[in-house]
């Protein structure tokens, strides 16, 4: 899926330091962002469904994509069997013992075969309802890697979902500015397409140092120290603009 590159232009408004001290105004340019939710293969299986696709928007429970069940499906099932089974035989147990028809012992054995099938026949349904995969959140579907057919491996990433939570401004804040922001300081943002400003609030700031990157370089900005910051755009117009 192409993405458009989408730029923020942030004027950061740092909290009043003192009293009759003016408020300092920074403009830094960045990047929108949504918290990307990276899905893995439980297991190694054959994908057998993709019901979304890219750039499709999925509530949380929906169904992103679905392993093929054709092997486990009966294993679960044979479990399931033998744990209803166990259960009616155990309901037995306990009638004969309260009779006095069969010993403690038997009564107990019975006991510790139901709890064992009923255990597996969980396992089974665990591992069964591993193979539909579903939205964590509300989120738009950004990567869908594999095709039908395919078998990932276990642990490969099978599909990447952008959170439709509130998004994000990534922008990188010079070390001199470092010590005049923190998180929870107001902040403006203006993004491409927008012509206001739009309301957001520092959610964090690195403090590991980095070297400026490069879409935000010039000349003489190529050695400067910078700290990854987030700033949250809580203004409700953010929540239809792409991220990139």
């Amino acid at each position: 899926m192409r993405r458009r590159m989408l730029a923020a232009t942030l004027l950061l408004l740092p909290l009043v330091f003192g009293f009759g001290c003016r408020r300092s105004e920074l403009l830094l340019v960045g990047t929108l962002e949504r918290t990307r939710v990276e899905l893995a293969a439980p297991i190694a299986e054959r994908i057998a469904e993709i019901p979304s696709r890219e750039g499709d928007l999925v509530k949380k429970g929906d169904v992103v994509l679905r392993f093929d069940t054709s092997v486990m499906g009966p294993q679960y099932a044979d479990a399931a069997s033998q744990a209803e089974q166990a259960r009616a035989d155990l309901r037995r147990s306990e009638q004969l013992y309260s009779e006095k028809v069969i010993s403690q012992e038997e009564y107990d054995r019975a006991s510790h075969t139901a709890r064992q099938k009923l255990a597996l026949a969980d396992e089974w349904k665990a591992r069964l309802e591993q193979l539909t995969v579903r939205a964590p959140s509300d989120a738009r579907v950004d990567e869908l890697p594999f095709e039908i057919g395919e078998r990932p491996r276990a642990g490969d990433i099978i599909a990447v979902l952008l959170s439709q939570d509130v998004p994000y401004a990534r922008i990188f804040l010079p070390e001199p500015s470092l010590a005049a922001l923190q998180v929870g300081d107001a902040a403006q943002v203006r993004v491409d397409g927008i012509d206001r400003w739009l309301d957001g609030k520092v959610r964090k700031i690195s403090h590991v140092a980095n070297f400026t990157p490069y879409f935000a370089l010039t000349d003489r900005e190529k050695s400067r120290l910078v700290f990854e910051t987030e700033v949250d755009v809580t203004d409700p117009e953010a929540q239809k603009l792409p991220t990139g």
